[in-house]
């Protein structure tokens, strides 16, 4: 500590309070610091011994100290007041009621967010995210999953290439945090555990996935929008509502405009007249609803994909019957 005192411009306690330490900082010690030094406690009162501490700061030799803790708690006497350069704060943590409330209510809702493998603002091992940053990026975490989760029902593997596009008010997003959602979603059916932008990295490198990541100042007609595009099949979605729930935008490069649900069907055909029709008797005769539906088209080549949300038993009989019967291009079945 010789050294120390002799050479630091910054000194700050970070001690328990034990017999060797109360007291450990006192006229000897103040004495042997550099001129202007700076001191700062925030571990337990009575480390620095207040008494010498004013004497050094009334002199000059001490510039400026910031003291958090106090022999005794609430401090409302101190040689220590009367210096503009000393800054006294009160330790209170969350001890107010209002606090409390607060500390419980964040608690649970990073308690929840961790058990749907989203983000945790203050996870130890992750770089903190700002709360603002958090507060329009955080939402599209469950987005990226489900996107993800299309992804690779619809490749039927793990990916080489996967790339995240940012668009609008996220444009300047942390990146990984988008990342680690979708893959967390194409990896999902492995049960590999969850993805976070703590580990992303090494989980791509793991099995052998290629990320890139774009931003894009204009979402077009929405505030904000995330693009996921593994392997070249590309899958967007925005948020709605007050819930901040997942839209799909955009499917295969067809734009659409639906709230997926846990169970759909999505075709791909070469655009005629009658087709709903003959896929919705289809499915009718199969015990199948449809419950809300969305048309996209490519007319230059004349195509059209039709993503379904449906309640009903889906199994692979009913997909090879829609399949040889209607002559599509594609068909799939997504659970999300």
């Amino acid at each position: 500590m010789e050294d120390v005192l002799a050479r630091a411009d910054f000194i700050t306690v970070h001690l328990p309070k034990t017999p060797e330490t109360i007291g450990m900082f006192g006229p000897e010690e103040f004495a042997a610091m550099k001129d202007g030094v700076v001191l700062i406690n925030a571990a337990r009162g009575g480390i620095y011994n207040v008494k010498s501490l004013s004497d050094f700061v009334a002199a000059g030799k001490i510039f400026a100290a910031g003291i958090d803790m106090f022999e005794e708690e609430p401090c409302t006497g101190s040689p220590l007041h009367e210096f503009d350069n000393v800054l006294l704060t009160p330790h209170l943590g969350a001890s107010t009621h209002e606090a409390q409330v607060r500390a419980g209510v964040q608690i649970a809702e990073y308690v929840s967010s961790g058990l749907e493998g989203s983000i945790v603002p203050t996870a130890l091992n992750m770089t903190l995210v700002p709360p603002e940053m958090m507060d329009a990026v955080g939402p599209y975490v469950p987005a990226c999953q489900m996107m993800g989760r299309i992804l690779a029902q619809i490749l039927g593997c793990i990916p080489k290439t996967l790339r995240v596009e940012a668009a609008g008010t996220i444009a300047n997003a942390d990146a990984s945090i988008l990342v680690a959602g979708a893959l967390d979603g194409i990896l999902a059916y492995r049960r590999a555990g969850s993805v976070t932008p703590v580990n992303v990295e090494s989980v791509a490198v793991r099995h052998g996935i290629k990320v890139d990541t774009a931003s894009i100042a204009d979402a077009d007609e929405y505030a904000s929008a995330v693009k996921v595009v593994a392997d070249g099949v590309e899958v967007g979605a925005t948020l709605f509502g007050s819930m901040q729930r997942p839209r799909i935008m955009s499917l295969l490069d067809y734009k659409i405009d639906i709230a997926p649900a846990k169970q759909s069907l999505v075709f791909e055909y070469v655009d005629a007249p009658g087709r709903i029709g003959a896929i919705g008797t289809l499915l009718g005769n199969e015990g199948v609803n449809i419950t809300t539906m969305q048309i996209g088209t490519k007319p230059s080549e004349k195509t059209a994909l039709v993503y379904m949300n449906v309640e009903g038993n889906v199994n692979d009989q009913l997909l090879e019957k829609l399949s040889s019967t209607l002559d599509f291009k594609n068909v799939w079945s997504f659970s999300l």
